[in-house]
C-alpha cells in the first residue's frame, strides 16, 4: 500500500527540515520543533493504524470462531447426531443472540476503526 498523501507531505517536510539544520548545537527554532511534533504524529498514527488492524483480525477470528461452533451445534442438533438435541427456544436463542453478537460487535469495531473527524 502507498503513502497516503498526509504522509508523503509530512516526511517531505521533515526531510526538507532536517537538511536545513546546520549543527545540533543550534538552538532549536519553531519549524524544528513542529517538525518534531509532525513526526511524532505520525509515527502515532502509524502505530494506531497497525494496532487496529490487529484488533479487527482477532475480532473477526473470533467471530469466526464463534459462528463456525454455533453451526455445528444447529447441524448436531437438526439431525440429532450422537443423540445431541436442543429444543427450539434454545436454537431461537442461540441464533438471535449471534446475530446481534454479530451485528453488533461488527458495529462498534467499524465506528472505532474509522471515527469521525473533528
Amino acid at each position: 500500500m502507498g503513502k497516503s498523501k498526509e504522509e508523503q507531505a509530512v516526511e517531505d517536510a521533515l526531510a526538507s527540515l532536517s537538511k536545513s539544520i546546520e549543527s545540533e548545537d543550534a538552538p532549536a527554532t519553531e519549524d524544528q520543533y513542529n517538525a518534531e511534533w509532525l513526526g511524532e504524529k505520525l509515527k502515532h498514527y502509524k502505530e494506531e493504524h497497525e494496532l487496529r488492524k490487529l484488533y479487527m483480525l482477532r475480532l473477526f477470528k473470533y467471530l469466526k470462531t464463534w459462528s463456525g461452533l454455533v453451526l455445528i451445534a444447529l447441524f448436531l442438533s437438526g439431525w440429532n447426531i450422537w443423540g445431541f438435541s436442543l429444543s427450539d427456544a434454545v436454537l431461537c436463542t442461540l441464533l438471535g443472540t449471534t446475530f446481534a453478537q454479530i451485528v453488533g460487535l461488527t458495529a462498534i469495531a467499524f465506528k472505532w476503526l474509522f471515527p469521525k473527524k473533528n
